[in-house]
């Protein structure tokens, strides 16, 4: 594996973990998302349809400064791509792109959450 390679598997390792600490500790983690973005500002969509959108759990948006936190821990660079599912209004994938230039990929079920 290159050198760039390896860094990025850690820093998606580093991000899960950071994502199931926020968990294990009762925090909202219901992400926010965009689409994959090739440029920050230009979000795409892809919609798909689905009939399971009314028996899934109540989006709750994660706080902002839990966001930050999140991605400051897990070491998020312009190297790394944010994947962030049940991603509804985008602020992590946001996040991650405006703060540390990260791609952002957000995936979300529920239409009317996807701005």
């Amino acid at each position: 594996m290159t050198a760039a390679l390896l860094r990025r598997a850690s820093s998606l390792v580093r991000v899960l973990l950071a994502g199931a600490l926020l968990l294990l500790l009762g925090r909202p983690v219901s992400t926010v998302a965009q689409p994959d973005t090739s440029q920050i500002g230009e979000p795409s969509t892809l919609l798909i349809e689905s009939d399971t959108v009314e028996r899934d759990a109540p989006f709750v948006a994660t706080e902002r400064r839990v966001a930050r936190r999140m991605l400051e821990v897990a070491g998020v660079t312009s190297e790394d791509i944010v994947y962030d599912l049940g991603s509804g209004d985008g602020r992590i994938p946001i996040i991650a792109a405006k703060t540390y230039g990260a791609r952002g990929v957000g995936i979300e079920i529920d239409p009317e959450l996807v701005a």
